[in-house]
């Protein structure tokens, strides 16, 4: 504990702002976005900012910067879920007060990025990485490479891309990384997520799960603790229906504050409500759905989308959908149901730009869904939209959402078919899905209730019928009751068959 907090205060200690004001006495404010200089140098429109007003600001700024240093020190990594609000209110306000020097800008949104892409604000970390490129050349080297290295990682998870134009030396990388020991581990976690996502991208996934089952040793057990780390591994076993695995994973954040969109990018928001949707205890789906619906209830401030940056704070005060991905929820829990949904039930809450991870999963939702209720039109010619515009490891990966029936029917899609000729790859994907470990169970018109759900799973455990009704406090007649309308619905007729089948159905793991 000593040698953490020795470290919290040389790492704080780098960060104070020395002044740097004008000769006036003051800093010019500006009131305007854009001025033409007067005679006296000042940007028309502009004022000035009293001494003591800047040092205020710089002491505001630091002390949020600090928070966010120390919460990643102590591993408390969900403490203060607005803190990457409130920062960048923070520095855009000092931007529009010229309070800041332009290198003292690229820092605090590098380091605005970093943070808030560990802590799962894609959003935030898109928009502090674009800003921080303006003065980005004013960095040293090692700065610049670890800023490009995080703008490819997060261009990986978001299929957002966002390229920097910087000079590699790597001799000054590693520099850094000795000198300021918090950041060796969080590029630690930039260099694990780079070799698990590459792979994810091109809709290799067994390389992915190989990576993950990779982070579990002792040499990385400071990076598997980094809530992106712990993210990304939730959401490759996911994807490889290891859904007990990745329920455990989900119970490691704070669902209720990461679930909201106004706090974690979209494309995490929707793993979380997905691995809450697929968990296998029988209050999964409630308890994600009332997560969900307690987001939709927030009245936080909105924030431009990761598509659509703008440093406007009347534009961003305007927004009030960050992608809008909470509000599809209860689309998805009648998904999963086998309810009859629209595709536009599914996609109606996306009304910015969403991720394009986002896009790709929700827009096959919405291809499955109009299938479901018999519109092949609109299957078509959305499943047409997203095949066109999607490189294939999305559109693989957003396939192994979808149960393997809506695989089977989207796969006789004309579109679906002018793209598997078009790419083998997803030809081959869509092949080998009758072997995926599907997210989305079969849609069944008979489904089980929730006490049957459990008389199930307590079979699988291998129990006998006095078994479960000790594990769940039933009488032995009712376990025997629940077991035959059991065998009745799923149409079987021993034990073995109908644990086989339940698994076919994704019922159980």
């Amino acid at each position: 504990l000593r040698d953490r907090v020795r470290l919290a205060v040389t790492s704080l200690s780098r960060r104070r702002l020395e002044p740097a004001l004008p000769s006036n006495g003051g800093l010019l404010e500006r009131r305007g976005l854009e001025g033409d200089p007067g005679d006296d140098g000042r940007t028309e429109g502009a004022t000035v900012v009293p001494l003591d007003r800047i040092a205020g600001v710089r002491r505001h700024i630091n002390g949020l910067m600090a928070q966010l240093v120390g919460i990643a020190l102590v591993g408390q990594w969900s403490a203060v879920p607005r803190l990457e609000d409130d920062l960048e209110d923070a520095v855009l306000s000092a931007r529009g007060r010229q309070v800041l020097s332009g290198r003292e800008e690229s820092r605090l949104d590098l380091e605005l990025a970093f943070f808030s892409f560990v802590r799962l604000r894609f959003a935030h970390a898109w928009r502090a990485l674009k800003r921080s490129q303006l003065n980005l050349h004013e960095r040293n080297a090692g700065t610049q490479m670890l800023a490009r290295r995080l703008a490819h990682v997060l261009g990986l998870v978001t299929g957002e891309t966002i390229g920097i134009q910087v000079n590699s030396d790597e001799s000054a990388y590693r520099d850094l990384m000795r000198r300021v020991p918090l950041l060796a581990i969080l590029a630690d976690a930039l260099s694990w997520m780079d070799a698990v996502w590459e792979p994810m991208v091109r809709g290799d996934l067994d390389s992915a799960v190989s990576s993950v089952e990779g982070i579990r040793g002792d040499s990385l057990s400071d990076v598997s603790a980094v809530p992106a780390v712990r993210w990304t591994e939730m959401t490759v076993l996911l994807f490889a229906g290891r859904f007990r695995e990745a329920g455990e994973k989900l119970d490691g954040f704070d669902g209720v504050e990461l679930q909201r969109a106004r706090h974690a990018g979209d494309l995490a928001m929707l793993v979380m409500l997905l691995v809450g949707l697929r968990r296998p205890d029988a209050l999964a789906h409630v308890r994600g759905l009332d997560a969900v619906d307690r987001a939709d209830a927030g009245d936080d401030k909105g924030r431009p989308t990761v598509g659509a940056p703008d440093e406007s704070a009347s534009v961003r005060d305007a927004n009030p959908d960050d992608g809008g991905c909470c509000s599809v929820g209860a689309a998805i829990g009648r998904l999963y149901a086998g309810e009859p949904v629209t595709a536009g039930d599914i996609l109606a809450g996306c009304s910015g730009k969403p991720q394009a991870r986002v896009v790709a999963r929700l827009g096959m939702m919405g291809v499955a869904a109009a299938l479901r209720t018999g519109d092949r039109v609109a299957a078509d010619a959305l499943c047409r939209e997203i095949t066109g515009g999607m490189p294939s490891g999305n559109v693989i990966m957003a396939l192994r959402v979808l149960s393997a029936s809506d695989v089977a029917a989207i796969a006789a899609l004309p579109a679906m078919r002018e793209a598997m000729h078009d790419d083998p790859a997803l030809a081959d994907a869509v092949s080998d899905s009758p072997a995926w470990p599907h997210v989305l169970p079969e849609a069944s018109p008979h489904a089980l209730t929730a006490a049957q759900l459990a008389v199930l799973r307590s079979a699988a455990k291998g129990l006998s019928n006095k078994g479960i009704a000790d594990d769940l406090f039933l009488s032995l007649n009712t376990v025997k009751t629940h077991l035959r309308h059991i065998y009745q619905t799923l149409g079987v007729s021993s034990r073995q068959e109908c644990l086989s089948e339940a698994r076919r159905l994704s019922l159980i793991d």
